[in-house]
């Protein structure tokens, strides 16, 4: 992941890691409608999430902690302690679905990548937004 980092950097490579979670949900579904349930329609896309999972909060990680500088473990601590909740409430509501298709982890990963492009979004342009208030 190193190399993808000094390549395009902590934002892009957190952008790519998200589309392939996105991406890897949208061919769950698709896969299971024209295959059904079986190995490998499941874990196809699931070792493309994985990835994407890996590049996303690696490289998402990495970004947040870096204003924290002076306070690692506590920025830390509190990185991880966010990461275990949101995980815990969104494994808890796509447990309430039934699992004998793949739609409820393909759905999970739609809804929590969109839900991660709209706040990764929503900084830049709010970045973009005091720039220019500063500018004036």
């Amino acid at each position: 992941m190193g190399k993808i980092v000094q390549n395009i950097g902590l934002f892009k490579t957190t952008i790519l890691g998200v589309l392939l979670i996105f991406v890897s949900g949208v061919a769950l579904i698709i896969f299971y409608q024209l295959w059904g349930l079986n190995l490998y329609v499941f874990f196809g896309p699931c070792t493309v999430a994985t990835f994407g999972c890996a590049l996303a909060v690696g490289a998402g990680a990495g970004g947040a902690l870096e204003p924290f500088g002076q306070y690692p473990g506590v920025a830390s601590a509190m990185f991880g302690c966010m990461q275990l909740g949101g995980s815990s409430v969104i494994g808890t509501i796509s447990g309430l679905f039934a699992v004998n298709t793949s739609y409820p982890l393909a759905i999970t990963m739609i809804f929590t990548s969109l839900i991660a492009l709209i706040v990764i979004f929503l900084k830049i342009n709010s970045e973009k937004i005091l720039y220019q208030t500063q500018l004036l």
